[in-house]
């Protein structure tokens, strides 16, 4: 092999390195997210529904 060839397989090998590392992280905050929105859902779901004067005073003192 000549260092031309050497010079290229090293390249490939560094590139399949960093493709790979890319499409760890991808999947790793692919994961993040879904169970960030899991866990958003879940304390919606525990929280429960103002009743209606609270939600007016509520209201009213964010307007100000």
């Amino acid at each position: 092999m000549t260092g031309g060839q050497y010079l290229a397989a090293t390249y490939a090998v560094v590139f399949v390195v960093v493709l790979a590392y890319v499409a760890i992280i991808a999947a790793k905050l692919a994961r993040l997210q879904r169970e960030t929105s899991e866990l958003v859902e879940l304390a919606r779901a525990r929280r429960p529904e103002p009743r209606v004067a609270e939600r007016v005073t509520r209201e009213t003192t964010s307007r100000a």
